[in-house]
């Protein structure tokens, strides 16, 4: 009996999952808008640094079972990350040996929480005044830094799921590219197609098959279709990348307006020699780029600058020219050096603004008061036919994350198998 047909939109980590997970019971095309494959996941081999570097995701976020699994299951070995955090503190770069004081204080009020609200509404009802000045800065630091998320916008109850559950992270030796090149391996070995440069512009699942127009008039028809594009993408009606869904999906694309979706500035520095202590790990600062990251346990003279969230916003209409010139400038505040030093010992340099990516729109999702209710609804199919499935639709204590991806994914795959195994059961 030949196989019904599951099309797949995106080959980011999620839909690579998806694809693998279905291959076995289903015909399954990928179509990918870039003509890579990884979506966010992209290692960058060939740009005059002496190792690869990240362009996005770059860690296996503490107990990521989901992804630990997958990278054993290819045989990927992944190294922890280490080293001493490091706090720019009365304009003296100093050891940041613990939490700031209170922060034990700051999770449990937001343990106590019965109502969700967004953590600006938190820390001026609960933590106002001067005497909470440094917990209100470490706590806003933390959700615009790492979460990337604007503060008058992002649920405390998450914040809190996600914070109360930090432990140690990993890197993928080689790249998290590396994991891709595995998924796309076994989904070639598994029959699955998978094309690139196919930039899909409507989805019609109006019929018994959905069908899938792209950018060229391509259509492709199958009984099913996971959309994993980004919320960045589901959110825009007006950009190059939108998709049109016919008929219209207004209470779905209601619920994606209720994610939040944040923009990140990554830029990579390669040095002749390394510029700090040799056991630091991060550097947390007010600058620009205010968060950089070595690579240590590898003793290379490599730093990583972040800005994330309302920082990134900031940055997102500048040039790569004037990225690199506020990354520099950067750096010689927290290091105390010259900007004509930083520039001679510069060997290696990128800028990568994901805000410029057409088919990402940004980097990754955060939850606001609603999207619990949001979710409620997207991750149900549409028809019985079109499901939806990414980090951004994740609800665990990992959120924008490779393992919010691959936990979607699963899900997905595993409801659509269940859907499909009960509708013939039906007929039996």
């Amino acid at each position: 009996m030949k196989k019904e047909t599951v099309i797949v939109i995106g080959a980011g980590i999620a839909g690579l999952v998806a694809a693998k997970e279905l291959s076995a019971y289903f015909d399954v095309v990928i179509l990918e808008a870039l003509s890579r494959f990884g979506g966010r996941i992209d290692t960058i081999t060939d740009s005059g640094f002496s190792l690869p570097v990240e362009s996005g995701a770059e860690f296996v976020h503490g107990q990521a079972e989901n992804s630990i699994e997958l990278l054993e299951e290819a045989k990927l070995s992944y190294q922890p990350v280490e080293g001493t955090f490091y706090k720019i503190t009365k304009g003296r770069l100093m050891k940041q040996e613990e939490m700031v004081q209170g922060w034990d204080i700051l999770l449990s009020k937001m343990a106590g929480l019965r109502e969700d609200m967004t953590l600006q509404q938190f820390l001026s009802t609960y933590f106002e005044g001067e005497r909470n000045a440094e917990i209100r800065k470490q706590a806003i630091a933390f959700a615009e830094g790492f979460d990337i998320a604007a503060i008058e916008k992002v649920s405390v109850q998450s914040l809190y799921k996600e914070w109360s559950d930090q432990s140690g992270d990993n890197r993928v030796d080689g790249g998290y590219s590396k994991l891709v090149e595995y998924l796309v391996e076994e989904c070639r070995k598994m029959g699955c197609t998978l094309i690139t440069n196919s930039i899909v512009k409507e989805i019609d699942w109006t019929g018994e098959q959905v069908l899938v127009k792209t950018l060229n008039n391509i259509i492709y028809g199958g009984e099913y279709c996971v959309v994993t594009a980004s919320v960045g993408i589901l959110q825009s009606a007006t950009s190059k990348s939108a998709i049109t869904f016919t008929p219209a999906l207004p209470e779905y694309m209601s619920a994606f307006h209720q994610i939040g979706f944040g923009n990140v500035v990554k830029v990579v520095l390669e040095f002749t020699e390394v510029l700090w202590d040799k056991d630091a790990g991060f550097f947390f600062s007010d600058e620009q780029f205010p968060t950089w990251w070595t690579q240590l346990p590898m003793e290379v003279p490599l730093l990583t600058g972040w800005a994330g969230g309302p920082a990134a916003d900031l940055l997102k209409e500048l040039n790569e020219a004037e990225l690199l010139d506020v990354a520099i400038r950067s750096v010689s505040s927290i290091f105390n050096l010259s900007i004509e030093d930083i520039q001679k010992k510069i060997k290696a340099a990128q800028v990568f603004n994901w805000h410029n990516e057409p088919f990402t729109a940004g980097a990754y999702s955060y939850h606001l008061p609603e999207t619990p209710e949001a979710l409620d609804i997207l991750t149900l199919p549409v028809g019985g036919k079109l499901y939806f499935a990414g980090e951004g639709l994740y609800s665990g204590s990992h959120p924008g994350t490779v393992e919010a991806a691959i936990v979607s994914a699963k899900d997905v795959a595993g409801r659509l198998k269940k859907d499909k195994f009960n509708s013939i059961a039906s007929f039996i």
